[in-house]
């Protein structure tokens, strides 16, 4: 970006950051790419971003229970457990998408059912993992 000095001439703008120039936003899109060319499908998937109000409430929560159980007797993890809280918030951590459609090609209507039903089914589990990294990726949750 450039600055105008006189006509004719111009400045580059100075470097540094000016605040609210770049935002994060309470949720952002991912779509999906097909697992074995990469390829983007078209399928855009809705996703809280890590400062969305009710994603930090989940995570405060998640923390407050692990500070609990560290003071309590040590218990067996559980990896069935494990992964069915981490479904569970995946499938919360969704709350839209466009272009997903169900095995006979009819549009699927995003619900909060639907979508613990999708990132539930054992053949889904390359979309899963995808959803997974994009909830990590900071960059989807940011507006400049």
């Amino acid at each position: 970006m450039t600055q105008t000095k006189e006509p004719g001439t111009t400045t580059a703008a100075p470097k540094g950051l000016r605040r609210g120039a770049i935002k994060d936003t309470p949720t952002g899109d991912y779509e999906a790419r097909h697992p074995l060319t990469g390829e983007p499908m078209g399928a855009v998937f809705t996703l809280r971003g890590p400062e969305h109000p009710q994603r930090k409430a989940v995570m405060h929560r998640l923390m407050r229970e692990a500070r609990e159980r560290a003071g309590a007797a040590p218990k067996p993890a559980d990896p069935a457990e494990d992964e069915a809280e981490m479904l569970a918030l995946l499938a919360d951590n969704i709350v839209g998408w466009s272009h997903v459609y169900d095995e006979h090609g009819a549009p699927l209507p995003y619900s909060a059912a639907a979508a613990t039903e999708l990132v539930n089914d054992p053949e889904q589990q390359w979309l899963v993992e995808q959803l997974i990294a994009a909830t990590r990726r900071r960059e989807l949750f940011i507006k400049a």
